[in-house]
C-alpha cells in the first residue's frame, strides 16, 4: 500500500518541524509518506489565533481545510468581521497551496467545530454562532448551532441556525444518503 497522510493541528512554534509561524497559533498541515516520513508541512493563518479542525478531500486531488480564525491578515485575504473569531474555509491543492479561502460569520464569536463534504463538490461547516449579522441569517439568542454551505468555488449557498434563547452548540454533521 502506498498510503500518504495529511495530518492537521495547530502550533504556536516556529522551530523543529515548523517552518513558519504567522503569529499566535496557526493551523499546521503535515503530509507524510506511507511510513510516516515528512514530505512537506505548511502553516496557515495570520497574526492572531487560527486552527484547523477538519480536512476533507475535495475535487482533483484538492482538499478542504475547515478552520477557525481570529486573524484578519496573513493568509486571510478578506475578513469582513475583524476582531472576532469566524469560520475559515480554505481549499488547497495537493501541495498545500491555497486555491481560495473564505471567512464566514459575523461580528461576535463564530466557532467552527466540524463539517462534511457534499455530493455536489462543496462543503458544509458546522459550529456555533453568537452573531446576529454578517453571514448569519437567523439568531435565536445567545449561541446557536450554525451551519453554512459553500460550493466548490467558496461561494456561500445557504446557512441554517438551530437554537433557543440559551447556549446551543453543533458538534457533528454528515450528508444523508438521499442528499
Amino acid at each position: 500500500i502506498n498510503s500518504r497522510y495529511l495530518i492537521a493541528g495547530s502550533t504556536k512554534s516556529n522551530d523543529g518541524n515548523v517552518s513558519f509561524n504567522h503569529g499566535a497559533t496557526d493551523g499546521w498541515l503535515i503530509k507524510t509518506n506511507s511510513i510516516g516520513e515528512l514530505e512537506w508541512e505548511k502553516t496557515y493563518g495570520g497574526s492572531n489565533g487560527d486552527g484547523i479542525f477538519r480536512i476533507f478531500s475535495a475535487d482533483e486531488n484538492n482538499y478542504y481545510l475547515l478552520c477557525s480564525s481570529y486573524s484578519s491578515d496573513g493568509d486571510i485575504s478578506n475578513d469582513p468581521y475583524p476582531e472576532s473569531t469566524d469560520f475559515w474555509i480554505v481549499k488547497i491543492d495537493s501541495s498545500g497551496n491555497i486555491l481560495w479561502e473564505r471567512i464566514l460569520g459575523g461580528n461576535i464569536l463564530d466557532q467552527m467545530w466540524t463539517g462534511t463534504p457534499t455530493s455536489d463538490g462543496g462543503v458544509v461547516a458546522l459550529g456555533w454562532t453568537g452573531s446576529t449579522d454578517g453571514d448569519i441569517t437567523v439568531n435565536y439568542g445567545a449561541y446557536d448551532m450554525w451551519m453554512v454551505k459553500v460550493n466548490s468555488n467558496g461561494e456561500k449557498e445557504r446557512d441554517f441556525s438551530i437554537g433557543t434563547n440559551d447556549f446551543d452548540y453543533g458538534h457533528a454533521i454528515f450528508q444523508t444518503y438521499d442528499g
